[in-house]
């Protein structure tokens, strides 16, 4: 994977540009330092609100002229907020390129949050965290993060509290908004189908002229757990348990000196985690592997999770449960074959592969890893692919592969 090293503009925002002819678009992804890991108790929810105000007008437009952009192109243009940045991106054909540029920078620099707007966004915004809480999945997922991270910023709820939804003032808005959307907290990703001269000459037009006062602010630390935890709580229409098993890890801050491959280390690991997972489960349970819905890995500076979820009922959910912490313990004490390293190196290079096709998905994702993890992902691609080594992986999952940092959330059918 060839992909060009990240650089900056004369106002030291740092942009990546990778032009891939054979695309047929290009996706401008753009990053903001700031998320729920950001926020206090009484702030808790801004960053996602501020998201929904991009989209409610700028010095030049209207929230009619953005939200009929949205409309349009709905399927090409978005935002997100999660622990640790707000991301905002737009998928176009190349000939369009400038005018999605043009628009994102109007967006990120110069949103007005006029009051009329700010009350108005309220409403949608307690029906988003409503919506969530009424689905099981996310439910799920959110709830054991904010059990694992307890009354620390790392446990917050991204959406926030419905009460700070009602409260969070216009000002205390904008001020957050304008203290941190700053040049030095962001990343521009352009990548697809246009030239290197073309993008930076669009980039240094729209963002290279953004001035406001840089911060300094750095994510909390999280403190890891100190013992296994389990928690379950009664739910009104499931049908079997669901559950949630995350293990705890230190941030990309916090790894060692051998950090240049312990994260892409630890990803390989939520591979092997998955892969004998879903062997144990077949052979000595008998048990269909789709039991097992999905294994991940999320980093951030701050603090990172290896989560596994499953589905069954309540005697098969203690069984994989118990496998998972045994498999998760043996990989813990050196018990990773070659072919365990092989295969998931391997996924991990063919998901690299793969991804370099969808500019929507991998624009964003580039400036994300950047801005929260420091991470080039050229470079850490290239890592795996030649240089990670199979003794690399039993060092990090020697250092931070710990059932005693894990909790397992259990849903169970109120009936």
């Amino acid at each position: 994977m060839q992909l060009t090293p990240p650089e900056k503009l004369k106002n030291r925002l740092e942009v990546l540009i990778n032009p891939v002819r054979h695309l047929h678009s290009v996706c401008v992804g753009i990053a903001v330092k700031c998320g729920s890991v950001y926020e206090t108790p009484k702030t808790n929810g801004a960053f996602h609100f501020i998201e929904h105000l991009l989209f409610e007008g700028t010095k030049q437009r209207d929230s009619d002229a953005i939200k009929e952009a949205f409309i349009i192109n709905k399927d090409d243009f978005n935002a997100d907020t999660y622990f640790e940045a707000t991301r905002l991106y737009f998928n176009a054909p190349t000939r369009k390129a400038p005018k999605a540029m043009e628009l994102l920078s109007d967006m990120l620099q110069n949103s007005e949050f006029d009051k009329s707007e700010v009350e108005a966004e309220r409403g949608p915004i307690l029906n988003e965290i409503s919506g969530t809480t009424d689905m099981h999945q996310y439910y799920l997922t959110d709830t054991a993060t904010s059990l694992l991270f307890e009354g620390q910023p790392a446990g917050m709820p991204v959406a926030g509290t419905k009460e700070n939804v009602q409260s969070l003032t216009r000002d205390e808005l904008f001020k957050m908004y304008y203290d941190y959307y700053t040049p030095r907290s962001v990343v521009v990703s352009v990548y697809g189908n246009i030239s290197y001269d073309g993008a930076r000459s669009l980039l240094e037009e729209h963002f290279g002229n953004f001035k406001r006062p840089d911060n300094d602010f750095d994510a909390p630390d999280a403190a890891l757990p100190a013992a296994y935890r389990k928690v379950a709580i009664k739910r009104p229409g499931l049908e079997d348990t669901q559950s949630n098993l995350q293990f705890a890890l230190p941030g990309t801050r916090r790894l060692s000196a051998n950090g240049r491959k312990d994260i892409p280390a630890i990803r390989l690991l939520g591979y092997i985690l998955d892969q004998r997972i879903g062997d144990k489960v077949e052979e000595r349970l008998t048990l269909s592997r789709s039991h097992i819905s999905d294994t991940s890995v999320f980093q951030a500076s701050s603090f990172s999770l290896l989560t596994v979820n499953f589905a069954a009922g309540v005697e098969a959910a203690g069984k994989i449960e118990r496998t998972i912490l045994s498999e998760a313990e043996k990989i813990r004490h050196g018990d990773i074959s070659k072919k365990d390293f092989d295969i998931a190196k391997a996924q991990y290079l063919v998901f690299g592969r793969e991804i370099q096709d969808k500019p929507f998905d991998f624009s964003p994702a580039l400036a994300e890893d950047m801005i929260t993890n420091k991470v080039d992902y050229g470079k850490l691609y290239s890592t795996v692919k030649e240089e990670l080594s199979l003794d690399d992986v039993k060092g990090a999952a020697q250092r931070y592969l710990d059932r005693d940092k894990a909790l397992l959330l259990t849903l169970v059918p109120e009936h």
